[in-house]
């Protein structure tokens, strides 16, 4: 068998669907799954127990909680209950004569009554198999029979349980009675217990004990009557506790459609009225000390640019006749020159002549007025004109225009506000729907109250049935031991007895043919893990009692004081190792936190010899402590693949993501 992915949604601390990568690489069995405390390693395991296993899952699976209580429980917090939560878990296995692709879909769900719905779906190949799917429960024996899962699906605090000589006497009987099928020895010896008792019963005779025993039954009747009275008023409370939680909503729902939700903002409106007011007169001021510089010009720009193309003509022109004045004097000096030089010859009259005309040409057209003095402006005024016209007003009109968007907002935004506003309703207006609303409140606390007190009445009720019950059935074997005179029932009795001890007997022989198989298992996976070799050189495994004893070399029994807190555990390795192999089945090994105990020596031994050879696949759950940067290079090309479990602060819920807690990892994902 070979675990490919386990998916999750919605599932403990797990938002959404997340998938968990499980397929190992050729030759690479090691799958790391790192996190941090608390973000949901165990939560992988308990997925695992119960995709496979669902109510039957071993019950430090479900937290000690029902089974029921438990599928609520695992619900994630950000996902409505009516929606619920699933896990589905996909793997590869021996099905009708071929390896099949099977995936295990298990949904659960809150119904209106409060109940919890569950759902199981199973695929072959991709296709639904409706045989599979309503008998899921027989069929996973055959997959991962429940008998030896404990062998393969354990976590740190088990192996410390284990630790414990004594305590691993329960373990090893359970997977030796998983191992051997010893289960239906164990049912038939119950089997014939209930029938021997069921005979006592019927012998007794009519007498004294007879009588008291028909009063003992109609005081229990009495008390089951009491208990169905309770349990009838438990429901009904119940169903009280939810007509009040619907009469509530209702409340609530009228009370907000009718404007509460916006009175309990009207504070809020306030402030917000009042900001947005303060932000329009801010801009209406800001306007107003606009308007005092330049923006009136904005009014006559065009007005504007006409004048300063008047000033800058007139300059132009005033310029021109300054000039006249003083080329008229340039130009008599040149004209006594050329006549100087015409005197003594060097240039005839007719070049006088031209180069006169073309000076008093170019006077009179200086000279000639085109523009019409009106401003008689300055040079200063025209320069300060041409600045207006240009530069000042555009960039004048470009502040106007943010101020106006300004405005605009700030005026908007008053007006929604006082809308807002007005459309609140006054608190007379909704004083009967608070008034509604408070009583549906007080009538959910007291339905509350009194479901929660008929139930401690109902539990009061059904112990004090159950302990009546006991009473009446030690009365009846007590009546039956001095009554039983029929011979039918005594030989019944005396062959039921009979047939106890034989399977008792066969129950120890077969422990006895097959503990030299297991001792021989866990016996190597001892050398192999302990630091001192020769501290254990035998194991010895009574078959009636299950007691484990460890054996020095001279055959003397090693005390457990003798072992260290890491020697004993790296034992109830040893022991669930051995058993593993024992059981001959080829099925993934899935460990959470297993080194968190260990010393530094064990953890090497563990890490190295271990977990490499433990299985096929073994996944190990692991914080950044245990399997840190140096284990990781310990394991070296054992690993597949490793996956992170990473918080996420801000949403408070998990999520899958490939690579390694360690940063020295990250180059190691899938």
């Amino acid at each position: 068998m070979i675990l490919d992915e386990l998916v999750l949604t919605d599932f403990g601390a797990f938002a959404g669907r997340q998938s968990v990568p499980l397929t190992p690489q050729a030759d690479r069995p090691v799958v790391v799954v790192g996190a941090l405390n608390g973000t949901g390693k165990t939560t992988i395991l308990e997925a695992l127990q119960l995709a496979l296993f669902g109510g039957l899952a071993p019950q430090g699976s479900r937290r000690g909680l029902s089974y029921d209580a438990f599928l609520a429980q695992t619900i994630n917090d950000g996902q409505d209950p009516a929606v619920g939560a699933s896990v589905e878990l996909a793997f590869r296995a021996h099905f009708e004569g071929d390896v099949q692709d099977i995936r295990v879909i298990r949904r659960w769900w809150r119904t209106t009554s409060g109940r919890i719905r569950e759902d199981v779906q199973v695929t072959v190949a991709g296709e639904a198999d409706a045989v599979l799917s309503t008998n899921w429960t027989e069929y996973v024996e055959a997959f991962v029979p429940r008998g030896v899962a404990g062998l393969f699906f354990f976590d740190g605090e088990q192996i410390e349980a284990f630790a414990d000589l004594e305590g691993s006497r329960e373990l090893l009987q359970t997977a030796i009675s998983g191992l051997l099928g010893l289960g239906l020895v164990d049912r038939l010896v119950g089997d014939l217990e209930i029938l021997e008792r069921r005979k006592r019963v019927a012998s007794v005779e009519d007498t004294e004990a007879s009588a008291h025993i028909e009063k003992l039954t109609n005081i229990i009747n009495g008390m089951r009557e009491s208990e169905a009275a309770a349990q009838q008023r438990v429901d009904e409370a119940r169903a009280r506790l939810a007509r009040a939680k619907e009469h509530e909503k209702h409340a609530d729902s009228l009370y907000d459609r009718e404007g509460g939700a916006q009175h309990e903002r009207r504070t809020e409106l306030e402030t917000t009225r009042a900001d947005a007011a303060a932000s329009l007169a801010v801009a209406s001021s800001r306007l107003v000390d606009s308007c005092s510089d330049a923006a009136p010009l904005l009014l006559i720009q065009d007005l504007l640019k006409r004048t300063a193309e008047q000033a800058h003509a007139e300059a132009r022109q005033q310029q021109d006749q300054s000039l006249v004045e003083v080329l008229a004097e340039r130009d008599a000096q040149v004209a006594a020159l050329i006549k100087r030089l015409v005197r003594r010859g060097t240039t005839d009259k007719s070049a006088l002549t031209e180069v006169t005309a073309l000076l008093d040409g170019d006077r009179a057209e200086r000279a000639r007025t085109t523009t019409s003095l009106r401003l008689r402006a300055s040079f200063e005024t025209t320069a300060a004109l041409g600045r207006l016209s240009t530069d000042e007003v555009a960039e004048q009109r470009r502040a106007l225009q943010i101020l106006l968007r300004e405005h605009s907002r700030s005026s908007n935004a008053l007006d929604k506000a006082e809308r807002e506003l007005g459309s609140v309703p006054t608190v007379d207006a909704l004083e009967d729907l608070l008034l509604e609303r408070e009583r549906a409140r007080t009538e959910v606390r007291t339905a509350g109250t009194t479901l929660e007190s008929l139930q401690q009445v109902l539990e009061a009720e059904r112990s004090s049935r159950e302990r009546s019950e006991k009473n009446r059935e030690r009365t009846i074997q007590d009546a039956a031991r001095t009554s039983l005179l029929a011979d039918d029932t005594n030989r019944l009795l005396e062959h039921s007895e009979r047939a106890r001890q034989t399977l008792r007997k066969l129950r120890e022989a077969a422990t006895r043919r097959h503990a030299a198989q297991i001792r021989a298992h866990v016996l190597d996976a001892t050398h192999i893990l302990l630091r001192k070799q020769r501290l254990v050189a035998d194991i010895d495994i009574n078959p009636v009692t299950y007691q484990l004893t460890l054996l020095d070399q001279n055959g003397g029994e090693v005390a457990p004081a003798r072992l260290s807190a890491g020697e004993r555990q790296m034992v109830a390795v040893s022991l669930l190792w051995g058993l593993a192999k024992a059981a001959g089945r080829p099925l993934p090994v899935v460990i959470d936190t297993p080194l968190s105990r260990l010393d530094g020596t064990h953890r090497l031994r563990f890490v190295e010899s271990y977990l490499p050879n433990a299985s096929h696949q073994v996944i190990v759950l692991s914080t950044d402590t245990e399997i840190d940067s140096a284990a990781l290079a310990q394991l070296g090309g054992a690993i597949s693949h490793t996956v992170h479990l990473v918080h996420d602060v801000d949403t408070g819920a998990s999520r899958v993501e490939t690579g390694y807690v360690l940063p020295l990892a990250t180059g190691m994902s899938a």
